[in-house]
């Protein structure tokens, strides 16, 4: 039996419209209810999940075969980086002292005026607050880098899109991993800036890792090289990244000469 689509008007008599491709009209009821939430777990564990798995398991096959189109059950990675990465904000926005974080950066010491401690105090409560999209944001500046460093590789730009998007998981999954840390010994300044450093040498190896997998053609020490210049040239990025995130905080008015002076 025909009947009109209620998106878009046209007759159809299959399950789905060959126009719009919207499912066929049902009053929502309890059943439907249910049907709902069944699908959106069942697609959260078979997607999200099952990416998570594969990316642990050997994240450059993964990619690969992400971009060669074997999609159907994976959760798109653009969106799991921005899913993941804001989770990890929020747990470390929820859970840790802001100002520990502030007290334990290197930029910031006991001879740093207070008015420079409080502005990364709020810095910081931004950045967290909003990782999830400058994560996002962020994607588009590293996929230039490693375009560019990779220009030899078939890859277009929109295509380090994805394999960027799939290191920015692995270094949130990361962070997860390492925050039952942090939360354990989040009064430990010592145990806090050992998970730091470690971190931070960590981050390295993980990229190697993912290229590694990625271009299995590609020798290991031309790989470590160029994630090395990835990783600098990463770094200036970032650092234009915090600047123009607290040149947008001043403009703002979330920060200003006279709320940094109010002790």
């Amino acid at each position: 039996m025909k009947e009109t689509c209620r998106n878009c008007g046209e007759l159809s008599t299959h399950e789905y419209c060959r126009t719009c491709g919207q499912k066929k009209y049902r009053r929502i009821d309890r059943k439907y209810v249910i049907e709902e939430f069944e699908y959106a777990t069942i697609h959260l564990s078979k997607g999200l999940f099952y990416s998570i798995v594969c990316l642990l398991k050997n994240p450059g096959k993964t990619a690969r075969e992400y971009l060669n189109g074997k999609r159907v059950n994976h959760y798109k990675p653009i969106v799991m980086a921005f899913v993941l990465s804001g989770f990890v904000g929020l747990l470390y926005y929820w859970f840790i002292d802001k100002n520990k974080i502030v007290t334990e950066t290197v930029l910031v010491n006991e001879s740093q005026p207070l008015e420079f401690k409080k502005f990364f105090n709020v810095l910081i409560n931004f950045i967290l607050k909003n990782y999830g999209w400058i994560t996002l944001l962020s994607i588009p500046f590293f996929a230039l880098i490693s375009k560019r460093i990779l220009r030899k590789q078939p890859e277009n730009y929109f295509e380090h899109f994805v394999l960027n998007s799939y290191i920015q998981c692995l270094f949130a999954m990361l962070s997860l991993f390492t925050f039952p840390l942090v939360l354990l010994f989040r009064n430990s300044s010592n145990v806090l800036e050992t998970i730091n450093i470690a971190l931070q040498y960590t981050l390295p190896l993980v990229m190697i890792w993912f290229f590694k997998t990625y271009y299995t053609k590609i020798s290991l020490i031309n790989i470590v090289l160029k994630v090395l210049l990835m990783l600098l040239i990463g770094i200036v990025f970032s650092l234009l990244i915090v600047l123009v995130i607290s040149i947008i905080l001043f403009k703002t008015g979330l920060i200003s000469p006279e709320r940094l002076s109010v002790s």
